[in-house]
């Protein structure tokens, strides 16, 4: 074997090796967003996610728009506590529901809808308690 062979046999493992190398290297670099702490060691996103009070959702008892609005008051405390419950809140999030309904396609014999398309709009305004002021609001 001559040294041109051991060279070319050398450069073909060194750049696996060498991307292996650095990419161990910044493994350790990786913090996620939602973590406990952040990267400088301080408390992470989450310890704020927490502190948002998620206020009752107005909607009529009794109607699909409650079981709803339930729904979502549930799982929005859920994914900002993580289950833990929530701190001392310093902001509190309003959400009011608006339901749409639009027959799409009607039986002409019975009159009834046979395809409808519904629709849900939220509006929501997160409000600094301290401060009483509206720091973001919109609509989806």
């Amino acid at each position: 074997m001559s040294s041109l062979e051991k060279l070319r046999g050398i450069k073909r493992f060194a750049r696996p090796a060498l991307i292996l190398g650095l990419g161990l290297l910044t493994a350790g670099c990786f913090q996620p967003l939602y973590g406990d702490r952040s990267a400088s060691g301080g408390p992470g996103i989450s310890g704020y996610m927490s502190s948002v009070d998620v206020a009752q959702i107005d909607a009529p008892n009794g109607t699909p728009a409650a079981r709803l609005a339930v729904e979502v008051r549930n799982q929005l405390l859920f994914d900002l506590t993580g289950g833990s419950g929530s701190t001392n809140p310093t902001h509190q999030l309003k959400i009011s529901l608006a339901s749409t309904q639009t027959q799409i396609i009607v039986d002409t014999t019975t009159a009834r809808p046979e395809v409808q398309n519904y629709g849900i709009n939220a509006t929501y305004s997160l409000t600094d308690i301290a401060t009483k002021k509206v720091v973001i609001s919109g609509q989806t």
